[in-house]
């Protein structure tokens, strides 16, 4: 159950080359909450999430954010993959390269690393793929790889742009479950998703823009 804020936006307006493409959006989020973002093509929810993450600035308006979220992270699943499809990498290095913010000047991983990538693997329902290379996944073991990377990077609070984009409908069902039971176990999730009946189920807070 959502006990304390998480993250709280104010007033906040977002431009690009002096246009605004975002105005005076205020929210709060709390922990352990699922957030649902959604809107019209082109209303600014990449955006949003970008201010979030602290990539993009906000030209008015201020976000807080929790120093717990400080101290672990969020961990970010992009509309697009951040990952060439041919970039010659296993499955488990590529879980693996989520632990390496972490590793400050020592990128040498431990058992304790190699354990902690397995566990996710496994929880995400690909430990059987460890050793194939990210490219000939399908395009939904593709997700579920760098889901189980952005939970390396934080599992307390998951930021996810378009999850299941361009995925099959299987592929949606599986990866859309995962996200729920994740939740389940406490995880913090804000999302953005074009499947507006999955975040009028699920989410315990809805922002539409």
């Amino acid at each position: 159950m959502a006990s304390e804020q998480w993250l709280v936006a104010s007033a906040l307006s977002f431009s690009y080359d002096g246009k605004i493409v975002l105005q005076d959006i205020s929210f709060a989020i709390e922990q352990g909450a699922f957030f649902g973002i959604t809107g019209t093509n082109g209303s600014g929810k990449s955006t949003l999430l970008k201010g979030i993450l602290g990539l993009k600035k906000p030209s008015s308006g201020k976000i807080l954010i929790n120093s717990d979220i400080k101290k672990h992270g969020f961990g970010y699943l992009a509309q697009k993959t951040p990952i060439h499809k041919y970039f010659p990498a296993s499955v488990s290095e590529v879980v693996m390269s989520g632990l390496l913010l972490k590793k400050g000047i020592n990128p040498f991983f431990n058992t304790g690393d190699r354990n902690f990538a397995q566990e996710k693997m496994a929880l995400l329902g690909i430990e059987h793929l460890s050793k194939r290379r990210f490219g000939e996944l399908s395009g939904g073991q593709q997700q579920r790889t760098l889901l189980a990377r952005a939970l390396c990077v934080s599992d307390k609070t998951l930021v996810l742009d378009e999850p299941t984009l361009n995925l099959d409908e299987s592929s949606q069902a599986r990866l859309f479950d995962i996200i729920k039971q994740l939740h389940k176990k406490g995880t913090t999730i804000i999302i953005v998703s074009h499947n507006v009946d999955y975040i009028k189920e699920n989410a315990s807070d809805i922002l539409r823009l």
